[in-house]
Parts: structure tokens; C-alpha cells; sequence
């Protein structure tokens, strides 16, 4: 009987809780290599930062939802990145698609849609493409308009006004 119960707590544990150890351990991963590319654009090494920018997007792209806000914040960092080492025509996809995402999970009217929006019209600025930044700049949510957040959402390392200064210094995405 103890033998049993023994073996029934140990294949319980074994598959929900080691799932949960897996998945925590793979976030925990991707949290630290935006904490290390956040480290090296705080130090102005966008090169450098570039790297483990890209290791922590392609291992949450593996753990999370594909339209998970998470992602938005990855691909926006590695947007800034291309910007301030002026690779514009490198930034705009990465800044597209966290804009899409965003608009899905959080909707059109959310604050982090309105950075987003005004992030890339900042880069279309940049290039002269001054058509196609003023509606963005015109139509983006303030951040009055959105739900208030909570301490942990929707905070990203990278602000965008381009300064290095990180929003969350332990790199954690949500």
C-alpha cells in the first residue's frame, strides 16, 4: 500500500510540477538574457547587446504563445537595437510585428499600442518618411486612454525615447 502511494505522488509530481519547474526555467532563461542585453545597452554596447537580444526572442517564440504580449516587448527591444546602431531598414519588421501582436493582445487602444505606433513613426521620421510617421504620431493611444497597469505589465527595458536607461532593471518580462 505505501509502495502504491509512494509511486502515485511520484508520477503526479513528475509530470505537472516538473512541467512547471520546465516552463519557470525556460522564462527564468529568457529573463536573463534580457537582463544581459539590457546590461549592455545600458553600457551603449547595441552591438553586443544584439545577441542575447535576438537568444531571448528566439527561446520565448519556443515557450510562448504567438501572440503573447511578451513577445512584443522582445521584438521592440531588438527594434531599438537595429535604431541605435542606425540599421532603420532592419528595425521596421521587428517593430510591425510587435505592433500586430500588441493590437491583438491588448487591443488598439492600449498604451503599449501607442508607444509601439509612436516608436515606429520615430523611425520613419528618422528615415525622411515623414507620410507615413504623422498619422502614427497623430492616431497613437496616449497612455491616458488605457486600463491602468500593474506594477509588472508592461514594463520594458528599452524606453522609447532611445535613452539607455532600462525600465526594469532585473530584465523580467512580466
Amino acid at each position: 500500500m505505501f509502495l502504491a502511494i509512494y509511486l502515485l505522488v511520484l508520477a503526479v509530481s513528475s509530470t505537472g510540477s516538473g512541467r512547471v519547474l520546465c516552463a519557470r526555467k525556460r522564462r527564468g532563461e529568457v529573463d536573463a538574457l534580457n537582463l544581459k542585453a539590457a546590461q549592455l545597452y545600458q553600457a551603449r554596447n547595441y552591438a553586443e547587446a544584439m545577441l542575447p537580444a535576438r537568444a531571448a526572442l528566439a527561446l520565448a517564440e519556443q515557450r510562448f504563445a504567438p501572440q503573447d504580449a511578451r513577445l512584443a516587448k522582445l521584438l521592440n527591444n531588438i527594434a531599438l537595437l537595429h535604431e541605435m546602431l542606425k540599421q532603420y531598414a532592419e528595425a521596421e519588421p521587428f517593430y510591425r510585428r510587435a505592433l500586430s501582436i500588441e493590437e491583438t493582445a491588448l487591443g488598439p487602444a492600449d498604451a503599449a499600442v501607442g508607444k509601439t505606433l509612436k516608436d515606429l513613426a520615430g523611425l520613419y521620421a528618422r528615415q525622411k518618411r515623414f507620410a507615413e510617421a504623422e498619422p502614427r504620431f497623430i492616431n497613437a493611444p496616449s497612455p491616458s486612454w488605457s486600463r491602468r497597469r500593474g506594477p509588472s505589465r508592461g514594463i520594458c527595458w528599452l524606453p522609447s525615447t532611445a535613452m539607455p536607461a532600462p525600465l526594469s532593471p532585473t530584465g523580467a518580462l512580466d
